[in-house]
């Protein structure tokens, strides 16, 4: 029950702390804004049992926005996530272009997505889950270095997703 109320807990302060710090970005004529991401991270933290905002920020692509050549797999984890969520965005599966980063969807497990979802919840969940996987996958390697990453300064812009 305590590990129950603790992962909650948890839970409740990443989604206030990034809500907390949550803010409009302009890069040229493309608007991006951090996510509600409360289901990301559940899923995260079951992978990884790190604190989910620890990944923000984390390399060239963990966070909003991302270019440049990953720093090493966790990053390569986020870039394939941010990839995932264009396709999904660029597909129309959606009803609006912000339904990625809005879409409410069901769980069953701590990673797993529920049949129960609809078309644009289940491919929005697809892509949390796979990333969330792909980070635990390498949560050993963890590096401190890439956290709170100089992504302006040491990720080439030129380098994108296509």
């Amino acid at each position: 029950m305590k590990v129950l109320q603790m992962f909650f807990c948890v839970i409740l302060l990443c989604v206030t702390s990034v809500l907390v710090e949550a803010k409009s970005t302009t890069k040229g004529d493309e608007t991006a804004s951090k996510r509600n991401f409360a289901q990301f991270a559940a899923m995260t933290y079951h992978t990884t049992h790190r604190w989910p905002k620890k990944y923000v920020g984390y390399g060239c692509y963990c966070g909003l926005g991302g270019y440049g050549i990953p720093v090493d797999p966790i990053d390569e984890c986020c870039k394939t996530h941010d990839a995932c969520y264009k396709k999904v965005e660029d597909s129309g599966i959606c009803s609006y272009s912000w339904a990625i980063y809005l879409t409410i969807y069901k769980r069953k497990g701590g990673a797993e997505c529920s049949e129960d979802n609809e078309k644009c919840q289940m491919e929005v969940c697809k892509c949390d889950s796979v990333a969330a996987k792909c980070l635990g996958k390498y949560k050993d390697i963890f590096n401190e270095k890439y956290a709170g990453y100089d992504k302006k300064g040491k990720c080439d812009p030129s380098f994108t997703l296509s």
